[in-house]
């Protein structure tokens, strides 16, 4: 910084100090300020903190901005020392020349003003110097950040000052009877930016803030904040995560770090794990998570022994939004629209009254005759819907009783609309601060899509032959809601905190495929008509409490994931080709319904000791640190499926079939000699598991002298799974169970080296890690009763032999912030997995896929990273940033590899190429922010080939998006481009292509209202 090149090179005899703020308490940087003595002028500026220090020759001086000038003395070893707010007029907070003679004071009766200093991790600060205005007096923290200082009682305007950190100031604080106690946190300098509020410790989620949480953490990991969220114009978490370094979102929900699949990645809220709405997988899906609820994500990709040991490409950890010292409301509306999904029409079945608010299960549920009749005293013996259980009259009456929701229309969609708020407020009273904050988002957006889609089989040259050929016409209303409350409290060394979240996403959806089916050589058409809701609620309490030296952490989360899917209702048409007539199908996918329930519910417990030492001479701090950690997760799955089965001559056959779905589903033809209702639920679609973790851990964070750094400790972790898989309707059959019990130990070491010269520490830094991480089977991979994805696909088993994997990883990376939100980095990694579970095929009527320990896999990479302002052209306020990652992988199967085509690929879902790339304004005060976002990432294997074929590949996607925003006073206007460039997705085998699908460019405004 310019002032310590003053330092330096000044021959002086005293030294000037001086703060300047704005009205807002901004730190102004670049301020010109003039000395003069004796008509020499020296022209000084303040640096990024908005500090201006200089040494000065002994005698009187003039100190001067624009008009306004003030005249002070310098004296010989002395400091003096100013602090001024800028407005309309220059206003002194504080002018202390301490070469004057200090008056003596009057007896006034002075109170307690202590508190402690730290920095953004938490370690104390020494040296901190704590100013009040009006009071010569000053404090200075000790070794343990510390201060104490005797005032009269009063408001105060208060500074914090340390050489190396941002200076802070905290307007009109009282100071009463009572005294005051202040915790503060300063950050480093250089890590901050223009408009970096000093009235509070931190602006959390701010790209500074988590800029310097990358630069001190010990490990190697990403982070992304909610600013960075909000000018990227990301609606939730999976799309957001697509920013960062080597990741790619597969879905536009699951997330693959370093090309992993979902399976090698975990996600933590707040610290605590979470269950998954998915009945098919364990991994949470992250587009739950709105970005108006998010204060950071940080993607943790070298392994540290207090994370979870299911750490295979990486961890995400999601952080809610905290409470604000000082009260904050804000609110927004935006309306969307995407060119070929709003105001375009579109077939739609049944909706219900409350569809457009998310809740639509209770008009589609099963109606209570027929609930009723199908409860017993437990899941297994529940009664079968079928002529061995019921007379044909009951089961006739049952089939009336279900809704005529088999009409479908032609609709026009709406503009996509949504509505955000949060409202939060701290309070202090005495030595006590809390605060609440409440927040909630409603979005209502549409999406219509038509495309073709190929399938082709290998024929008897070895060559793909087309099979079937269809036209897809899809609509999908999706709503999210969303609500969250906070609340704090803290006195002393305390701090309670507690967090509930409600997060709920309902799709309704309509999905018509026609086209030539070459089992039955003419056309088919199918309908498919369905509601989903998926929700996630999150409550925790956790708590921080300091003791001198040591500090304990605590937290118990209660989580519980649901998915609700009533009422799905698929038909099915075959054309006449001699009479060009369509007649409804009997066939195994006609004339069915589906219900199905999923409840995931997961208890979180955690403990953390940490031990602070403080070396003196650097105040460089080392930590001491174990812990615990208990898991306990439930979950079952309730599926039910129905049909009315063409039991009996119906009069009029042909014509009947030949008419709609809803003119053939009625009390006319529902009966034995018609329609009849059954029940054709599967022995396997039901199931139960359970899971239950106990870790245990130890760790130190060590500095090794000035310039290295040690993180290392070892994990423990015990681990039992269990999967009951069983039959609804055979109470008297053994249920099929799967067990999986290890404990394993596993070690974690990272190696950080500051690499700066002595003017620039901690600038440059060279990491380098090394962990042992497991994956585990999910829970319907180790059971092995056969089943069809709950969500549609292959018929699927698992395995009992399965073993959980064994992952080796190294990572390197050089790290280089060279100015103040300028950085540069550069990393390899490389992966080992011993025993990788993979999917196979094998011969089936529909080649079924189950699961296997492969004999090794491997997985590696670069990674590249730049954040630069154009301050070399004058434009300081022109950010360029980007980041790029290749990455390679192999899997080598075992010798029973199945019927795939190849026992050697890529791991699937592995994109060999990822990059982005960001071109951005940010006004100084935040008056205007403008963005310019490119992503795209490599062909990916989405299905593993069989019998000859290829690998089904999906191909990149370039996609450009542009994002801006300016605000009116209270007023911001936001306004998002996105996918520009309606680049098209497509999927291919070999070199056919499979589909291709355009998403469309879309358009969206937003007004929001803050009160500053």
């Amino acid at each position: 910084m310019l002032w310590l090149v003053l330092s330096a090179l000044a021959q002086a005899d005293g030294q000037l100090l001086a703060v300047l703020f704005d009205a807002r308490s901004h730190p102004i940087s670049g301020q010109e300020v003039a000395l003069e003595q004796g008509g020499e002028v020296r022209t000084l500026r303040t640096d990024e903190t908005g500090i201006l220090s200089t040494y000065l020759p002994a005698g009187d001086w003039i100190f001067r901005i624009g008009d306004w000038s003030k005249p002070f003395s310098i004296a010989d070893g002395h400091q003096s020392e100013v602090v001024l707010r800028l407005e309309d007029a220059v206003q002194v907070l504080r002018w202390s020349e301490q070469n004057q003679e200090q008056t003596e004071s009057k007896e006034i009766p002075t109170v307690p003003f202590t508190g402690s200093v730290r920095d953004q991790v938490g370690a104390p600060l020494e040296g901190a110097r704590i100013l009040l205005q009006g009071i010569e007096q000053e404090a200075v923290t000790d070794a343990n950040g510390l201060f104490s200082l005797n005032v009269p009682m009063g408001n105060y305007n208060i500074a914090c000052l340390k050489d190396g950190f941002v200076s802070r100031r905290f307007v009109a604080q009282e100071i009463g009877e009572e005294g005051l106690q202040l915790s503060l946190s300063l950050v480093p300098a250089g890590l901050t930016m223009e408009d970096f509020i000093v009235s509070v410790p931190r602006i959390k989620g701010s790209a500074a803030s988590l800029l310097a949480q990358r630069q001190e953490s010990s490990t190697v990991q990403d982070v992304l904040g909610s600013e960075q969220m909000s000018r990227s114009g990301d609606s939730n978490a999976a799309s957001a995560l697509k920013r960062v370094t080597g990741l790619t979102v597969v879905g536009g929900k699951y997330v693959f770090v370093r090309g992993l699949g979902e399976r090698y990645s975990s996600s933590l809220l707040n610290g605590s794990t979470l269950p998954s709405p998915e009945p098919e997988r364990r991994v949470i899906p992250l587009d739950l998570f709105p970005t108006n609820m998010l204060e950071s994500l940080t993607i943790q990709k070298t392994f540290s022994p207090d994370r979870p040991a299911e750490f295979g490409g990486g961890v995400v950890s999601i952080q809610t939004k905290g409470v604000p010292e000082e009260e904050e409301l804000r609110f927004q509306i935006s309306m969307g629209h995407t060119v070929g999904s709003n105001l375009t029409d579109g077939t739609a079945g049944f909706q219900g009254e409350l569809d457009f608010l998310g809740f639509g299960v209770q008009p589609r549920d099963l109606p209570d005759a027929v609930s009723t009749a199908s409860q017993a005293s437990s899941l297994e013996e529940r009664d079968l819907f079928s002529d061995r259980g019921y007379t044909a009259e009951e089961l006739e009456r049952f089939g009336e009783q279900l809704e005529n929701h088999w009409l479908t229309d032609t609709i026009r969609s709406r503009p996509d609309f949504g509505v955000n708020f949060s409202w939060g407020r701290g309070w202090r009273k005495g030595d006590v601060q809390y605060g609440l904050m409440a927040s909630g988002l409603w979005k209502n957006s549409w999406n219509i899509n038509e495309f073709d889609r190929k399938y082709f089989i290998v024929g008897s040259e070895n060559e793909l032959e087309l099979s079937h050929v269809y036209r897809f016409n899809s609509l999908q209303n999706g709503v999210r809601l969303s609500g969250a409350l906070a609340g704090v409290l803290e006195w002393g060394n305390t701090k309670i905190q507690t967090t509930t979240l409600l997060n709920r996403s309902s799709d309704f959806t309509t999905r018509i495929y026609e086209g030539l089916n070459r089992d039955v050589g003419a056309d088919i058409r199918v309908t498919r008509v369905g509601w989903k809701e998926r929700q996630l609620f999150f409550h925790q309490f956790r708590g921080e409490h300091l003791m001198g030296a040591f500090q304990l952490d605590w937290r118990y989360a209660l989580s519980n994931a649901s998915r609700d899917e009533p009422d799905r209702r698929e038909f099915r048409y075959d054309l006449e080709p001699q009479t060009g007539v369509w007649y409804l199908s009997d066939r195994p996918e006609g004339n069915s319904l589906f219900f199905s329930t999923l409840g995931d519910w997961n208890h979180d417990v955690g403990l953390d000791l940490a031990y602070r030492m403080v070396d003196k001479k650097t105040d460089r701090v080392s930590v001491l640190k174990a812990g615990f950690s208990g898991m306990l997760r439930e979950r079952t799955v309730d599926t039910r499926r129905f049909k009315y089965m063409h039991k009996g001559p119906l009069a009029n056959a042909a014509e009947i079939l030949s008419l709609e779905a809803q003119d053939i589903f009625t009390s006319n033809h529902i009966g034995n000699d018609g329609f009849q209702f059954e029940e054709v639920t599967r022995q396997t679609d039901n199931y139960s598991a359970d899971q239950r973790i106990l870790a245990a851990y130890a760790m130190g964070d060590f500095k090794l002298g000035e310039r290295l750094s040690l993180l290392g400790g070892m994990r423990m972790e015990d681990s039992k799974q269990y999967v009951q898989t069983f039959a609804l309707f055979a109470a008297d059959d053994v249920p099929v169970e799967a067990t999986l019990d290890d404990v394993d130990f596993l070690p974690g070491l990272t190696l950080t080296y500051d690499m700066g010269n002595d003017t620039e520490k901690d600038s440059m830094r060279l990491r380098l890690g090394y962990g042992r991480t497991l994956s585990r089977p999910d829970f319907r991979e180790l059971s092995p009763a056969t089943f069809n994805d709950v969500t549609g696909g292959r018929q699927v088993y698992g395995n009992p032999e399965l073993r959980r994997a064994l992952i080796d990883n190294v990572d390197l990376r050089w790290e280089w912030y060279f100015a103040p939100m300028q950085s540069i980095s550069l990393g390899a990694f490389y992966k080992h997995f011993d025993a990788p579970i993979e999917s196979i095929v094998v011969v089936s009527a529909q080649h079924s896929v189950t699961y296997q320990n492969a004999d090794m896999a491997q997985n590696y990479g670069l990674e590249f990273e730049v954040r630069k302002s154009f301050d070399f052209v004058s434009l300081d306020d022109v950010y360029l940033s980007g980041n790029a990652a290749w990455i390679g992988s192999e899997v080598k199967l075992a010798d029973n590899l199945g019927i795939q085509s190849s026992d050697t690929r890529p791991l699937q879902g592995q994109s060999p190429f990822v990059y982005n790339l960001q071109l951005s304004y940010e006004h100084p005060d935040n008056r205007a922010n403008l963005a310019v976002l490119y992503n795209v990432f490599g062909p990916r294997i989405t299905e593993v080939g069989a019998l000859g074929a290829p690998d089904y590949m999906e191909n990149p996607v370039h996609r450009l998006d542009c994002v801006g925003n300016i605000r009116f006073g209270d007023w911001t206007v936001v306004a998002k481009m996105q996918n520009i460039l309606d680049w098209t997705s497509s999927t291919q085998i070999g070199p056919e292509i499979v589909d291709t699908i355009y998403d469309g460019r879309t358009f969206q405004l937003g007004i929001g209202w803050r009160p500053l």
